[in-house]
């Protein structure tokens, strides 16, 4: 019996996955924007995007914590010529942040879909709503949606794609997710960006014939996902090496290596351009809020990362906080602490303590149940602190009430991943296919982001920075769901989904 329902669908293959992606876009803006505005308030951190690409908050209140804030103000739009307007518009000043992230080209565009509504409506040139980045998310989820949907259309047919179609509506367009898209948080940009970079992979995948715009269109997709935020570099870095299955037709060699080697040094110039000042932050959580956080032995802990132990005092504190026992904005803080920490003496300091790094895993699988900080309110007009909107969070919910979140589960799912990987790699008679591959970047992007937010910056705002990690593990579950759907050991059998490359 076929898996087609109708021969309208199995002839108009794209009908499917556009109507799906289209349904899905109306869907998320639906979400986060009637009958009012939703998104995720200000922790703090939206100065370093929102001052180098000229945006400033409205009167100068940026409304940290209390309330999510819509409207902005486009710095230097009031007045002056054509040209001078346009500079304002498209200038990013580095002179107070140097934070370099692909955020900016996303903000940019947001910023000229808005000022083209500005002269369309008649509103002030300079006002600024975060409507439209949040629109240029979804276009960008959409896109991804319509690929990804659109292989798993052609490959395994319309059930497995409704299937597919119910877990992007009902897991990755969770509340909990799609609110951060009013935002100016990095969290977003990797989110929709890694969706777009398996999407094109899987049109890599697809093609008979893959010309060079295909891979620079994939290229761009995991510059973007790898450069959205510093932790993002390893997984992106991995995801650059993916379309080297193609390599064994040896005729595409010259484009694939050329344009992987560019990618790759994209990365690495921005992970160049980190600003010290994010590194002495995450640097000072990690020791304080991190490896102190439990400790019965702080003294001793200081002194086995090379670090002086008075500074003991401060176990548990955070940064940016407006109070310390010691002054840690001195010269002689600077000397004796930020030039001595690196990161590569607190991951040997786990090493050596396996136990301590376990406990470290299991906090951070506690804090990734919800995937919104439960300290920012996601409402314009909260009635008290934290308050939240839940207008479609039935997964978010989900996962709170139930242990798929808790470690033990985690550990589990890793494991059988693990396992369909290395058996997929068995049976194809150790020959790496495009899925198999692709399969076990996510499957290391997941263990990566589990491991990296406690350890990189302590258990300051632990939640958002598990952000991460939710959305690799959801990924995961479903194609292990998807696997189990279409009764196959594996999501990935190359006798299902033969290997083009």
């Amino acid at each position: 019996m076929s898996s087609q329902p109708s021969k309208f669908l199995s002839g108009h293959k794209n009908v499917a996955p556009l109507g799906a992606a289209l349904f899905l876009a109306v869907f998320i803006l639906i979400s986060i924007n009637l009958p009012r505005m939703a998104g995720v308030a200000n922790n703090g951190d939206f100065v370093r995007v929102t001052k180098q690409n000229g945006i400033a908050f409205v009167g100068g209140n940026p409304n940290i914590y209390t309330k999510f804030q819509p409207d902005y103000v486009m710095e230097g739009l009031n007045s002056g010529s054509f040209v001078k307007r346009l500079y304002y518009l498209l200038l990013t000043d580095y002179s107070q942040f140097d934070y370099v992230s692909s955020q900016t080209v996303v903000i940019k565009i947001s910023k000229i879909l808005n000022a083209a509504n500005n002269v369309l409506t008649g509103k002030p040139l300079e006002s600024y709503n975060i409507f439209w980045l949040g629109l240029t998310y979804v276009v960008i989820f959409a896109i991804a949606a319509y690929f990804i949907l659109k292989f798993i259309y052609n490959k395994f047919g319309f059930y497995i794609f409704l299937f597919t179609f119910v877990a992007f509506l009902f897991v990755l367009c969770d509340h909990g997710k799609v609110l951060y898209f009013n935002s100016f948080f990095g969290e977003p940009l990797t989110y929709v960006s890694f969706l777009l970079a398996i999407g094109l992979f899987l049109r890599l995948l697809e093609k008979d014939e893959r010309r060079p715009r295909d891979y620079v269109l994939y290229f761009a997709a995991v510059i973007f996902m790898s450069t959205a935020k510093n932790a993002d570099m390893p997984t992106g870095l991995l995801f650059a090496m993916l379309p080297l299955v193609f390599i064994r037709k040896g005729s595409i060699t010259r484009t694939v290596l050329p344009v992987a080697a560019t990618a790759v040094f994209l990365m690495a110039f921005t992970a160049l351009c980190t600003p010290r000042w994010i590194d002495d932050d995450t640097n000072f959580g990690s020791v304080f809020s991190g490896v102190l956080r439990n400790s019965a032995t702080p003294e001793k802990d200081l002194e086995e990362l090379g670090l002086s132990p008075e500074y003991a005092v401060l176990q548990g504190f955070e940064w940016y906080l407006d109070d310390y026992p010691v002054d840690v904005h001195s010269t002689e803080f600077r000397e004796n602490f930020f030039d001595k920490v690196s990161k590569t003496k607190i991951l040997v300091f786990y090493i050596k303590h396996p136990v301590r790094f376990m406990k470290t895993i299991n906090t951070s699988a506690d804090f990734s149940a919800w995937s919104r900080p439960r300290y920012l309110t996601n409402s314009q007009n909260p009635a008290e602190p934290g308050e939240q909107l839940y207008r479609f969070s039935l997964w978010e919910k989900l996962r709170e009430a139930s242990r798929i979140y808790k470690l033990p589960a985690i550990a589990v799912v890793f494991l059988i991943s693990a396992a369909l990987t290395v058996y997929d790699f068995i049976k194809n008679k150790r020959k790496v296919t495009g899925l198999m591959a692709l399969f076990a970047a996510i499957l290391f992007g997941g263990a990566y982001n589990l491991a990296i937010p406690y350890v990189g910056n302590g258990v300051g705002d632990l939640a958002k920075h598990m952000f991460a990690f939710t959305v690799y593990y959801d990924i995961m579950l479903i194609i292990l769901l998807g696997a189990a759907a279409h009764r196959l050991p594996a999501f990935i059998k190359a006798k299902v989904i033969p290997d083009k490359g």
